[in-house]
């Protein structure tokens, strides 16, 4: 049975305000563990215009006394030993120390031996670290390079040593040309480095000064950008390739997830203008996509932007709507030390670092709409009628906490018609009702014909929601098809 759903607006609540006047919003985002005793606190490192933040799991928001001076048209930020890098395809490296706490702010980073990555006006775009070294990527007009501190010691970029731990660049070390377009890198475990290019994958297993090899993965599919990959807990590699949505295997094997179900709406992204970031979320056991459009011109409106849900459990793509102001621009999987401060963070172009929270009725007071198709139904086959005289349906549980409430809300449409298509978008025969227990519902009764059949399960009331646990018709042969 295929299911079709289109859930508008989800659910978000605002956990960590940023008072600033954010005309790009929160363009980058990164997690970092600080240690604390026997206890470790992660905080979250943001960079909102050209200004860097410290966020803490409580709410509260640190603002770097000097900002920074992101002037570039992309910001990138990856962290390492307390550190926070900020690239932004510009010359020049800034980084905050974490550690500093009420004393972090934003310095230029430059190297101790050897010279950053630049060509004219041109810096890095994207940022990584692997086996302890930085890794750069992105210059304009050199995309296909990439650069590597030595390891260890990350402000050395010196590349004429010649030793195991010494610095690379990708264009001059023997085999380490990849020849492409570099769009993201991914660090995968402790031994392979992903080169996610244009129209291409190639993965560095190992380190390439000390014995290591880069290999070609497919020169088939590429990768959509910088932040549109996540890994989950077993380890597999999830990414938005140009046309559909792939897991790879430590191996190198890969698989399109998205194929035939979802290949359309995923091609027709905007490469050029689209933000794609993807992150694993292990508290509802899946992958968000996150697609949003680009900010409009002064005077034209808000475009509207569809993400997507992918549910492994069931291996299903739900896609989803968000109020325009909060469409995400960057995303980080917050893993604090207790279940209440686990949570994918989104970043947006209002300047707030919001979370998903099932709890909510409301989006901050906007109406939660959402419907679900099941079908399409052929109870008799393609060519003969079936008529419909019941629906048997039990309605799923809320969570504990909205279990004693009035909150539980559903209507219900059964659509008939000759065909699959009819039936979906113009059905001659239509049945309503509602749900406003959860539960077994008692059955009744209904009449209504076709050769296919869709139920619709929706909700618009405020302060409403429901759950579904299982539900079927009751149907008996009408004959051949009229």
């Amino acid at each position: 049975m295929a299911v079709i759903v289109v859930t508008h607006v989800s659910v978000i609540t605002v956990v960590v305000t940023v008072v600033v006047p954010a005309s790009q919003g929160v363009r980058a985002m990164a997690t970092i563990n600080v240690p604390a005793g026997l206890r470790r606190i992660t905080q979250i490192v943001a960079g909102v215009d050209d200004v860097a933040y410290l966020l803490n799991p409580d709410g509260s928001a640190f603002k770097c006394p000097t900002g920074g001076n992101f002037n570039g048209s992309t910001l990138d930020v990856a962290c390492a030993r307390g550190h926070a890098y900020f690239v932004d395809g510009t010359p020049t490296i800034y980084y905050v120390d974490v550690l500093g706490g009420s004393f972090a702010d934003v310095h230029v980073f430059s190297a101790g031996e050897g010279s950053l990555p630049q060509n004219g006006q041109y810096g890095p775009s994207i940022i990584a670290f692997y086996r302890d070294r930085m890794v750069l990527a992105g210059v304009g007009k050199d995309e296909q390079t990439f650069f590597m501190s030595r390891s260890g010691v990350h402000d050395d970029f010196d590349y004429g040593q010649r030793d195991e731990a010494a610095a690379v660049a990708g264009n001059v070390s023997l085999g380490a040309n990849v020849g492409s377009p570099i769009r993201a890198l991914i660090p995968w475990r402790d031994d392979i480095l992903i080169f996610g290019c244009d129209r291409s994958i190639w993965r560095m297993v190992g380190d390439i000064a000390a014995g290591g090899s880069i290999q070609l993965v497919t020169d088939a599919v590429g990768v959509f950008g910088p932040h549109s990959w996540t890994t989950d807990p077993a380890g597999m590699l999830y990414f938005m390739g140009e046309t559909d949505f792939y897991r790879m295997d430590p191996g190198g094997g890969l698989k399109n997830l998205s194929g035939l179900r979802f290949h359309q709406f995923f091609a027709d992204l905007d490469r050029a203008n689209d933000t794609v970031t993807v992150l694993w979320d292990t508290t509802r056991q899946g992958c968000h996509i996150f697609i949003t459009k680009p900010a409009p011109d002064p005077g034209e409106s808000e475009p509207v932007s569809t993400h997507v849900w992918w549910d492994a459990r069931t291996d299903s793509f739900w896609k989803v709507q968000i109020p325009k102001v909060y469409d995400p621009t960057c995303a980080v999987d917050f893993s604090g030390d207790t279940d209440d401060v686990r949570a994918a963070m989104l970043g947006n172009r209002a300047g707030y670092v919001q979370k998903f929270d099932d709890l909510m009725l409301t989006d901050e007071g906007t109406v939660i709409v959402s419907h679900v198709y099941f079908g399409p139904l052929l109870p008799s086959g393609d060519i003969r009628q079936a008529k419909c005289n019941g629906i048997n349906a039990k309605m799923g549980d809320l969570p504990a906490v909205l279990a004693d409430t009035d909150s539980f809300h559903v209507d219900w449409t059964l659509q008939a018609g000759t065909d699959p298509k009819a039936a979906l978008v113009a059905p001659t025969e239509t049945r309503t009702g509602s749900f406003d227990t959860d539960g077994f519902q008692k059955p009744f009764g209904l009449r209504a014909s076709g050769s296919a059949f869709f139920l619709k399960l929706s909700n618009d009331e405020p302060g409403k929601t429901f759950a579904i646990d299982h539900i079927s018709g009751r149907f008996l042969p009408a004959g051949r098809q009229r």
